[in-house]
């Protein structure tokens, strides 16, 4: 007899199958015995992140690819849309915790574990995944240049602006643009 798995444990196996069982965290030495005497994984503000431009980054990029695909008499209303997006970004800013589905990788090892003189954390995604599955807090991935077009905001934010349709189960453009916002740190 089978038994049926809870959308908790669906969504950690599809994380699973999508960056593998295992991710990991580089971080300092300081930063790897505040994890282990703590017991603790911190968020840090995407305001303060060491690449303070990673999350207009990806706006940036949605902002690009909506205006190449939408036709010129919606680019007020694009303008319009993503000027409401910039301007809530200035006093709205999600926590992140970056992983990354690479074991060993320079730019990861320069830029997070103090410039290679830290450490490479392994953490079971499935387990990753449950333990923040009780919050709004969600595993996904960064998406550079051209990959915007395979984020889901992108067919989202398109048919918003195109056809006035939201999508997905938003209400308001508002809950639209908070969701934006809380993902642009992707």
């Amino acid at each position: 007899m089978t038994q049926k798995l809870s959308a908790d444990e669906n969504y950690a196996n599809e994380r699973a199958a999508k960056f593998g069982d295992t991710i990991y965290h580089y971080c300092s030495l300081d930063t790897l015995l505040s994890i282990l005497n703590h017991k603790e994984l911190w968020f840090g503000s995407t305001a303060s992140m060491n690449d303070s431009k990673e999350q207009r980054y990806f706006l940036e990029n949605l902002e690009n690819a909506i205006k190449e695909a939408i036709p010129k008499n919606k680019i007020n209303v694009c303008n319009e849309f993503f000027g409401q997006i910039f301007k809530s970004l200035e006093h709205s800013y999600p926590y992140a915790l970056c992983f990354s589905t690479l074991k060993d990788n320079a730019a990861q090892w320069e830029r997070y574990a103090d410039n290679a003189c830290g450490i490479s954390i392994g953490f079971n995604t499935r387990q990753i995944v449950k333990l923040f599955s009780s919050s709004t807090i969600y595993l996904s991935e960064v998406h550079y240049g051209d990959e915007i077009k395979k984020h889901k905001h992108y067919e989202i934010v398109l048919e918003y602006l195109l056809h006035d349709n939201l999508t997905c189960g938003f209400r308001s453009r508002k809950a639209l643009i908070e969701n934006i916002l809380a993902c642009s740190a992707n």
